[in-house]
This record gives structure tokens, C-alpha cells and sequence, in this order.
């Protein structure tokens, strides 16, 4: 009995964080944005990144998780969405709104 006590409390420690709710995550950035001197790719270009948000549901800051092999195109990303993203902030188990995390994806495609 004790140990599976120990071990719920453990399971409680370790429970996921309360994530924000995207609000029109498909408008926060498009092929359109491609920044100038990007050269021509054929094969689309997947970058991962992490969002800080505050309680407000603002983006405070962003990191890129999976790069491409573009520099101007991981930098375009992180310039972009604290200025569009937006969020409902994410919330702990009493109702009130908290600092979170999102993790998220966008797929570069050329279309010049």
C-alpha cells in the first residue's frame, strides 16, 4: 500500500504542465513571409520552436527546437510569432491564468 501511495505521488509530481490554447495558430506565419536571400529550396523546410506565454496569452520569448538548415529562416521565425502568436492563457488547477510553454512547428515551402 505504501508503495503504490509513493508512486501516486511521484505520478502527481511529474504531471504535465497546463499548456496555452493557440488562437489561429494556421495565420501566425505563411510561405509568404520567406525572408529575402533565402535561395530556392525543393524539399519544404520544418523548423521546431518553443514559446514562452505569460499569463496574458503574450509570447515573452522564443527558441527554436529543431532548426532547419536555414538561419534566415529560424531567425524569421522567432521574429514573427511574439508578434502573432496568440494565445488563451494556459491555467492551473485553482482557474488562474499562468506563465506556460507551447511547443510548436512551422513547414517553410518555396512558392516565389
Amino acid at each position: 500500500m505504501l508503495l503504490s501511495l509513493g508512486l501516486m505521488f511521484v505520478l502527481q509530481d511529474h504531471a504535465a504542465p497546463p499548456a496555452p490554447t493557440p488562437i489561429h495558430a494556421d495565420r501566425w506565419i505563411s510561405s509568404a513571409d520567406m525572408p529575402r536571400g533565402v535561395e530556392p529550396f525543393d524539399d519544404a523546410r520544418t523548423v521546431g520552436y518553443v514559446l514562452e506565454v505569460d499569463a496574458h496569452g503574450q509570447v515573452t520569448r522564443c527558441a527554436i527546437s529543431q532548426p532547419t538548415d536555414s538561419w534566415r529562416l529560424d531567425v524569421t521565425t522567432c521574429r514573427l510569432l511574439p508578434q502573432r502568436a496568440q494565445f488563451e492563457p494556459a491555467r492551473d488547477a485553482d482557474g488562474n491564468p499562468v506563465t506556460s510553454r507551447y511547443e510548436g512547428r512551422f513547414t517553410w515551402e518555396w512558392n516565389r
